[in-house]
Formats: C-alpha cells, structure tokens, sequence
C-alpha cells in the first residue's frame, strides 16, 4: 500500500496555516501537498493501487489545499498589489491543473478585477461557463454569475473573508485561534465564556471588557467599563 502520511501531513499544515493567516507556509505547504499529489499518490490512483473512497478523499484533499492556497495567494496582494501578476498566473496554472475547482474560477476573476483587467475577467467567465457546460450541463455558480454580474455594471466587488481585519486569539495550552471582526458586526471581548473573543484565563480581564465596533471602513476598540482598563501597545486606552 502507498504511504500517505507525507502527503496527509502538508494538507493538515496546509489547513492550519491558513486558519491562522500564515498565508506564505499555506502557500508552501500547498505546493509539497501537490508534490507528494503528484509523485506518489497520482500514479498510485491512476495505476489501481489506491481507489475507492481513499482515492476519492485524497484527491479531495489536494483540491482543498489548492483553494486555501489560491486564497492565500490572492490575499497576500493586498499588502503587495505589484504581485498581483504573479498570482494570475499562478491561478491560470492551478484551473489548469483542476478545471472542474470553481473556487479557483472565482478567485482569479476577483484578481483580475482588482488588476484593472475587467474585461479579462469577464472572459474567465465565459471560459467557466464553457467548460461547465461541456462537463456538467449547468451553468456557473452563483457566485461566479454574481461577479459577472457586478463587473458587467461596473459595481465594486464585495470584499473577500481574507481582506477583513482579524484577531489572533493565543490562549495557554491551546492552538491559536483567529476571530474575524466583521464589516457590520460589533465584537465583544471579556471573561465571560459567551463574548465573542473569550479570555477566560485571565483574572485581569472583566467578564465584560471591551467591543471591537465597526466604524466605516475600520474597526475601533472601546473600553466599556472593564475594572482594570484597556491597554494597546501598552497605552491605556480612554474611551
């Protein structure tokens, strides 16, 4: 039997990289995913050896870890726009690589759009459309109509999960986990185990701390009433 531990480890450390924004090891463990993929696993699939259900899944699996890389590839180009290049070419090579993964479709008509390439962007459309006619009989996704759509108006398009400010919470003894603050939702912080960030373990912390709200196109951290104050960067805050 063909070992998959090599191959089943990059896609974990794949997963968990992403999960906490470590967007360059997610690229990474992606590529040795796709390495171990292709040396070991593809011709084990294709030549019988691994079949059924386990091939299903593996293949699964390197499908997943291609989108949290292309996810990551693309939020990345929002601290280095000048690389934007390079993941269109990277997202071009990937569908290559998997036409049926419409994530990937998606992913690179919102590069394209943030490029200043509408126009490409919507010829990837037509491309998915094509190729979803020819293997399926259907039409896009909803999501990929709803991009068409919003480029052939000339709408911004909304932003993606990636591009939203985030918290990385490190709690003792336990894997970091990150908390996404979103766009229109106020985010509480506190002891208590029902807030939304939770610091349980902390007795310096109130049951009821502090709110990261939403204000236009940032978020602000008020104190509301904690007994010991809030401090960012070592500075109390005031309101």
């Amino acid at each position: 039997m063909t070992d998959t531990s090599r191959f089943e480890r990059a896609v974990g450390a794949c997963r968990s990289a992403f999960s906490t924004r470590d967007w360059q090891d997610a690229i990474t463990w992606h590529e040795a995913a796709w390495h171990a993929w292709e040396v070991d696993l593809q011709p084990a699939v294709a030549g019988g050896q691994l079949g059924g259900l386990l091939a299903d899944r593996l293949r699964n699996d390197v499908e997943e870890s291609m989108s949290l890389a292309a996810r990551a590839r693309l939020a990345s180009t929002r601290q280095a726009p000048d690389d934007l290049p390079d993941c269109i070419d990277h997202l071009r090579a990937m569908i290559v690589r998997a036409p049926q993964r419409e994530e990937l479709r998606r992913l690179l008509m919102v590069a394209l759009v943030r490029a200043g390439r509408p126009e490409e962007a919507l010829t990837a459309y037509e491309e998915a459309a094509s190729h979803a006619e020819e293997s399926t009989g259907l039409e896009p996704s909803a999501a990929l109509r709803s991009i068409r759509d919003r480029v052939a108006a000339g709408e911004p398009l909304p932003p993606e999960e990636e591009d939203l400010p985030f918290v990385v919470l490190s709690a003792p003894g336990q894997e970091q986990r990150v908390i996404v603050l979103k766009a229109e939702e106020t985010t509480t912080l506190g002891r208590a185990d029902d807030r939304d960030i939770p610091i349980i373990w902390d007795g310096a912390v109130s049951r009821q701390h502090a709110e990261f709200r939403p204000d236009g196109t940032r978020h602000v951290l008020e104190d509301i009433g904690s007994s010991n104050g809030t401090r960012l960067n070592g500075r109390e805050l005031t309101g």
